[in-house]
């Protein structure tokens, strides 16, 4: 005789984050998933986190091949860095002639170099959801990076070539001369299609298709020859169909490139959102359920019950979490913005800058 009996959902136990720097709070109530697991959710744990918590919780995320994590210790919090395995950008540059070290001028062939990425702020207090997240987000940040670098167009008669959104424009300098950088340029697409190339790569469009009077969509190809293949798909994976869809406004005359550049970092982000995994988990993977991770969040904020004493740790912790990020009013022309723009906006709510009083028509 067989019983349709429910099964009682498995208990994870909170130690399960120990390692990682995460304790729960007294009296935290648990939640039940997928009537299969039930556990205390992450928003009920306080993080008392060092150096070792950190490493212990970066080493299960995993990037992309050619990217690698490091983290470190600042005076307030941690850093999270990625190395970027890849070769020089501008070889040919007066500056990378200059800067190249002695070993890097007698290197026997081998190219392969490593660079940083910036250093991504990991405060003391934020769960491991959100460094999986930042990791994520300077992964992405370093790919792009290179990929603008990637990115030229041939700008004259002579074949000569620049790349226009290289992240190390000169900002000052631009502004002496907008009335250049943002004059018209009427150009046919397949005009423009012809300066571009990517990594030496050209391009050439394969269909336009007109979807309406202000959109457009061009697919475009990398015209990667059969002996570059290989290499070009090792170094872009995420380009191993050589295809990529761009839409933009035929009315607009400056915006076609603008939009090339957008559609590869579009899929750039993607090919790392897929890789970039958690103890094997692809957290941000398009596989994943819309639906059922609704259901998961849902899930995971409505605890059965809530005991007084908790709700009171919990209100302890929220508000030094909050309290400890509240920055102060700056000097200067950038903090008179700022109290102007609290004043405008008429913010009487949460924790305000220190050093700053509401004008007395916002508070009245």
């Amino acid at each position: 005789m067989t019983h349709n009996t429910k099964l009682k959902p498995y208990k994870l136990p909170s130690s399960e984050l120990h390692d990682f720097g995460e304790f729960s709070l007294p009296k935290a109530p648990a939640v039940t998933v997928f009537d299969r697991i039930e556990a205390i959710p992450q928003q009920f744990f306080q993080v008392q986190r060092d150096l070792t918590h950190l490493e212990n919780l970066v080493s299960q995320i995993y990037v992309p091949f050619g990217f690698i994590l490091f983290v470190g210790k600042l005076s307030s919090g941690f850093y999270l860095q990625v190395g970027i395995v890849g070769e020089e950008n501008y070889p040919n540059s007066v500056v990378s002639a200059y800067s190249a070290s002695k070993t890097e001028q007698t290197s026997n062939g081998d190219n392969a170099k490593l660079v940083y990425g910036r250093r991504w702020l990991i405060e003391e207090s934020i769960p491991s959801s959100e460094v999986l997240q930042t990791a994520l987000l300077a992964v992405q940040k370093a790919r792009e990076h290179e990929l603008r670098e990637k990115f030229a167009v041939t700008f004259n008669a002579d074949g000569k070539r620049g790349t226009p959104f290289n992240s190390h424009q000169d900002a000052p300098l631009m502004r002496h001369v907008k009335h250049e950088l943002l004059m018209s340029l009427p150009e046919p697409i397949e005009s423009q299609v012809a300066r571009l190339s990517f990594d030496g790569i050209p391009f050439s469009v394969t269909q336009s298709t007109e979807i309406s009077a202000t959109l457009t969509a061009v697919h475009l190809t990398f015209d990667v020859p059969d002996t570059q293949q290989t290499n070009f798909v090792k170094r872009f994976p995420e380009f191993e169909d050589r295809s990529l869809l761009v839409i933009h406004d035929p009315t607009q005359s400056n915006q076609f490139l603008h939009r090339v550049i957008e559609a590869m970092l579009t899929r750039s982000q993607r090919y790392a959102s897929e890789k970039v995994t958690f103890s094997g988990y692809p957290r941000f993977s398009t596989h994943i359920n819309a639906v059922n991770l609704a259901r998961f969040s849902y899930q995971t904020r409505r605890p059965s019950h809530v005991s007084a004493e908790f709700l009171r740790h919990f209100k302890a912790m929220s508000q030094k979490v909050d309290s400890d990020k509240v920055p102060s009013v700056n000097a200067n022309d950038l903090g008179k913005q700022q109290r102007d723009s609290l004043d405008a906006y008429g913010v009487r709510l949460g924790y305000l800058p220190h050093q700053y009083l509401p004008s007395k028509s916002t508070q009245s």
